[in-house]
Order: structure tokens, then C-alpha cells, then sequence
């Protein structure tokens, strides 16, 4: 059985995730106490249009994060995308290997139970990840007859890491203009400051990086009146780097050479 196994990030929803968290460090609550100010994806406003007037202004302050291209990275334009192993030589995956890819959670439990990370795309459905399971099985169970000879429990395939671009939209909504220059400032700083340390860390598969040469803002958007209100707005743009990986593994496939890298560590299997 033919089997893909995609790791992926989208980006505006991790940086969403990382706002919020960014706004309750900073106690925005306690600062703008008249104020409920929301960080949200671009749906956002396609819900308010369903909405009458008194319902969109709960709405706002709102900060809007979306995605207004995805590229490759100018400056890795010469560099093909990177492939390990192929169906000569293929890589080999064990259950610690496909348990690692197929982690897309939290490290803390909340409230008892694993939480999904924001932004993470592992896509792989039910029948792929049982098919994987159930080879890795079989051959432990082969191997526990003597009268066998040892096999590695390891399927087999390869795998393939693109590196892409996007440029990420950051607009900042209100109806009082002080508010909106003030969270616009807030915005900007963390974009400059934190936030690339933050990505970095939690997303650090997918080597995400902010070059802030590429970090612009309009502190002075035209006047929002689309939802029966005057909203004021601002918008910082800024460009990420990262990369997204693809890992093709056939159920069918047997082969000794054995090796696999996960988010930059090599493991390899000795023998």
C-alpha cells in the first residue's frame, strides 16, 4: 500500500495562536479594560457580514491575520527540493519515526487531554496510519518466532522537504483611533521582537524564520464602514520562511538501508 504522510504548517493560524498568547502576556484585559480585543483569522469578517450591527461591534478592537501569497524563498530559488532516499535507496521509518510525524499536539495535556497545535497539517487518514502499524506489527511478530531470521521492524520509502515563502498580513481594526495606533505599535514590536523566537521554538520542524528587512507597516488604513460602524485600521506585513515535508512510504517496499532525519537530528541505524 502506497502511503503519504504530510507535515505541513499554516501559518496564520500558528500566529494567531502566538498573538493571543502574546496579548495575555502583555495583560491587555487590565491595560484597555473597556476593551475586549480579539485575534482572529481573515473568516472573521466573512461571519459579520451575517451579522446586524450591535453583534459586529462586539466584534472589535480585532487583530486580523492572513495570508496574502505563498512562493519559494528568493533567495533558495537555485535550490531544488530536498530528497532522502528514492525508490533505489530508500529510508527507513520505525515506530519512533512515524510516531514523531504523526505527532501534531501540545507537549502539556490540557484539561486532561492532548491538544491539536495550532497551525500544524499532518494529513494522513485512518486506513494509511493503520496500514503502517499493522507492516511495523507483522514483522515484530515474524521476528519473535526463532525458527525466523531477524528482520528490521522498518517500513520503507523517502522522503522530500520543500522549502516556501509567505508573506503574512497583520490588519488591526478599531473604532477609537488612539486604541487602534496603540495596538498597531503592540503589533509591530512583537512581529520585530518576540515573535520570530516564539515561531522558532514551538515550530522548530519546520524551521520558520522572519527576516525583519522584510517587516513593513501602514499605521493609517482608508475608514472601515462595511458593518454599520467607522473602524479605524493599521496593517503590518512581513515575510516567513519555512519549510514542509512530504514522506512516501510503501507497505510493500523491504530494504536493510536504513535512515531518517527529523527536524534537523539524524538517526541512523547501525549495525
Amino acid at each position: 500500500m502506497l502511503c503519504y504522510l504530510n507535515r505541513a504548517i499554516i501559518l496564520e493560524q500558528a500566529i494567531v495562536a502566538l498573538i493571543k498568547d502574546y496579548l495575555a502576556a502583555l495583560k491587555v484585559d487590565k491595560i484597555y479594560e473597556n476593551n475586549q480585543i480579539h485575534a482572529v483569522l481573515n473568516n472573521h469578517f466573512a461571519k459579520l457580514y451575517r451579522t446586524n450591527g450591535d453583534k459586529a461591534a462586539d466584534s472589535f478592537p480585532a487583530i486580523v491575520v492572513s495570508t496574502h501569497e505563498d512562493d519559494k524563498e528568493p533567495e533558495l530559488l537555485p535550490v531544488r527540493p530536498q530528497t532522502r532516499g528514492t525508490k533505489l535507496k530508500k529510508i527507513g521509518y520505525d515506530k519512533s519515526d512515524i510516531d514523531a510525524i504523526l505527532n501534531i499536539y501540545e507537549p502539556e495535556l490540557v484539561d486532561g487531554k492532548k491538544v491539536k497545535m495550532p497551525g500544524i497539517c499532518a494529513i494522513a487518514s485512518d486506513e494509511t496510519v493503520n496500514a503502517i502499524y499493522e507492516k511495523l506489527n507483522s514483522i515484530e511478530n515474524y521476528n519473535k518466532d526463532e525458527k525466523n531470521k531477524k528482520k528490521d521492524v522498518m517500513v520503507y520509502g523517502f522522503s522530500l522537504r520543500a522549502y516556501r515563502r509567505d508573506i503574512m498580513s497583520i490588519d488591526i481594526w478599531a473604532e477609537n483611533i488612539q486604541l487602534k495606533n496603540e495596538l498597531y505599535k503592540q503589533i509591530l514590536l512583537f512581529v520585530l521582537g518576540d515573535m520570530r523566537n516564539r515561531l522558532a521554538a514551538k515550530y522548530e520542524f519546520f524551521d520558520p524564520k522572519i527576516d525583519d528587512d522584510t517587516v513593513r507597516g501602514n499605521p493609517v488604513l482608508p475608514f472601515l464602514v462595511d458593518f454599520g460602524l467607522t473602524l479605524a485600521g493599521g496593517n503590518v506585513q512581513f515575510e516567513v520562511a519555512y519549510a514542509i515535508e512530504q514522506n512516501v512510504i510503501d507497505t510493500d517496499w523491504d530494504d536493510i538501508h536504513r535512515e531518517i532525519i527529523i527536524g534537523g537530528k539524524n538517526y541512523v541505524g547501525k549495525k
